[in-house]
């Protein structure tokens, strides 16, 4: 849809419309950071997502935190990043489910088949997240697309 819009466009333009969908990608996908905080800073402006907390009326996701203060739990995937990453240089046509399926070590029996013979299954990611939902899994692997889209336009 990008491209087709923006067939003129500068590729600057193309990448700001993509950078845009990350990141709405990413407020869509949030489960851990205020929603009204992403959305006033957004606009350049501070807010203390404490106020969202104690509101009558707090967004979803300071909603959730009040009734589960432990419901999120955050994980250094680093390591796991640099492995995809590295990884991904020598794989070919492979979706975000599947990479996921591997990350996870939760693949089915197609998938399964397809990484045995592929040689997917000896990668080093192979079965870290094993302790992820597939929807986290999912998150994480969209979450490292956008911010790899962000570091390739870097002006430096």
């Amino acid at each position: 849809m990008i491209e087709a819009d923006d067939s003129q466009a500068p590729a600057s333009v193309r990448s700001m419309h993509l950078q845009n969908i990350y990141q709405m990608v990413s407020y869509c996908e949030n489960i851990s950071t205020c929603r009204r905080k992403i959305l006033v800073e957004h606009f350049g402006e501070v807010y203390d997502a404490q106020m969202c907390l104690k509101s009558t009326t707090p967004c979803d996701v300071c909603q959730r935190l009040r009734q589960n203060p432990d419901g999120v739990k955050l994980f250094d995937v680093s390591e796991e990043a640099l492995m995809i990453l590295t990884a991904l240089n020598r794989m070919r046509n492979v979706t975000l489910r599947y990479l996921a399926e591997l990350f996870r070590g939760q693949l089915n029996k197609k998938d399964a088949d397809q990484a045995m013979r592929l040689g997917h299954t000896a990668l080093p990611f192979y079965g870290r997240g094993v302790g992820m939902s597939e929807q986290d899994s999912l998150r994480f692997l969209r979450k490292m697309v956008g911010f790899q889209h962000t570091l390739l336009n870097i002006d430096l």
